[in-house]
């Protein structure tokens, strides 16, 4: 037998990744079932801004930083997959 080598990958999206390309990522798979803004609303860190029903649960995703919605990606009953970009916020 030889050696082996494994990648532990992470299930759900770190924290903070979204920033990198300026959007908002699903943080895990789900279908969106409600949202709280709209193109060219302004949100402070902290707000929800998506609600996703997954695994019998709503899960609020907020943001993570102050800014302004420049791309709204989804609608109400998309199914998603965890790392899907909801929407682009500008800082």
């Amino acid at each position: 037998m030889g050696d082996a080598l494994f990648k532990l990958l992470p299930r759900f999206t770190l924290p903070g990744l979204e920033q990198q390309a300026g959007g908002l990522v699903a943080p895990m798979p789900g279908k969106v079932i409600d949202l709280k803004v709209k193109v060219g609303s302004k949100v402070k860190k902290g707000d929800t801004l998506v609600i996703l029903e997954a695994m019998k649960m709503e899960h609020q995703v907020k943001a993570s930083d102050d800014g302004k919605v420049t791309k709204v990606l989804v609608k109400k009953d998309d199914q998603l997959e965890n790392g899907a970009v909801l929407m682009v916020i500008d800082k």
